[in-house]
């Protein structure tokens, strides 16, 4: 089990670090005079003539950090890396992993929507996450034998693009957790238990 977690923990490491960088070089942006923005790839352009731009869709990535709490006074951290592919410039499928670090520690897997309500510099978009999360330890490890079971996000945010390349994210929305546990009591019990955590998230991410 300790050999998953440091697997887990490097892994998403990687994809926050190293897939971000290399991604930067598959989009071109275009900053309109009309203050709107344009991702794509240019497909030809002529000194002091217009811009050939043969498409408005490409591959995305968003990674960043997650702020977790709930009303119980619990909460944590969590550090995700999605990849997508956006269409028109707008609505953006994709699928993404997380590692959360709660009282209950998880390793997500899940698929994301994500779409921009406008195109400008600073941009509103709404998103929806649905997947599996798996326990894969934590404090409680020792008194409880845990099941994988569902999760899912939503929210809303806003887009805030770099002069060159890039964006920097802001959002915010729910994070839910369903799963279960199987432990024994003082007289030999077993008793299984289902989970449900809901979290309040505050997301600061990157995007390319």
């Amino acid at each position: 089990m300790r050999k998953t977690y440091l697997h887990a923990f490097f892994f998403i490491i990687f994809s926050l670090l190293i897939v971000p960088i290399c991604a930067q070089q598959l989009d071109d942006i275009l900053c309109l005079k009309d203050g709107n923005i344009l991702n794509g790839y240019i497909a030809q352009q002529i000194p002091d003539s217009e811009v050939n731009r043969s498409t408005l869709s490409g591959y995305t990535n968003i990674s960043g950090i997650n702020f977790l709490a709930n009303n119980s006074g619990g909460g944590g951290v969590s550090f995700f890396s999605v990849h997508g592919y956006r269409f028109n410039n707008r609505l953006m499928p994709g699928a993404g992993t997380s590692f959360d670090l709660t009282q209950w520690h998880f390793l997500d897997f899940f698929g994301q929507v994500r779409y921009d309500l406008i195109k400008g510099r600073t941009t509103p978009f709404v998103y929806g996450d649905c997947g599996i999360g798996i326990p894969i330890g934590g404090y409680l490890k020792e008194k409880y034998e845990e099941h994988s079971g569902n999760m899912w996000a939503a929210g809303i945010g806003m887009r805030f693009f770099f002069r060159k390349s890039g964006s920097l994210i802001f959002s915010s929305g729910i994070k839910r957790h369903n799963f279960s546990s199987d432990s024994v009591d003082w007289a030999g019990n077993k008793i299984h238990t289902d989970h449900r955590l809901t979290f309040v998230s505050l997301i600061l991410g990157l995007s390319f």
